[in-house]
């Protein structure tokens, strides 16, 4: 499930928190491969990849926010 990368269900009240900023995560993910796949097909435009560039930024941020949500779940056990 995880590396096909789609959304996961929420199914459980548990890992709500993780499921919902993993799920967050992919469509980051999604939304920067169209913009990147649209990039390569057009001629350069600055302001896509400036767009590009901000999403890597919050990729990267969420990213952190799942890490340090995954070690509070550690030190809640």
């Amino acid at each position: 499930m995880i590396s096909s990368e789609e959304a996961v269900a929420a199914e459980f009240d548990f890992p709500a928190r993780a499921i919902s900023i993993y799920n967050h995560l992919q469509h980051l993910k999604r939304q920067r491969k169209a913009f990147e796949d649209e990039q390569r097909i057009f001629n350069f435009d600055l302001d896509r990849q400036k767009v590009i560039d901000a999403l890597d930024n919050e990729i990267a941020w969420v990213r952190q926010t799942l890490e340090e949500a995954s070690g509070n779940a550690e030190e809640e056990k």
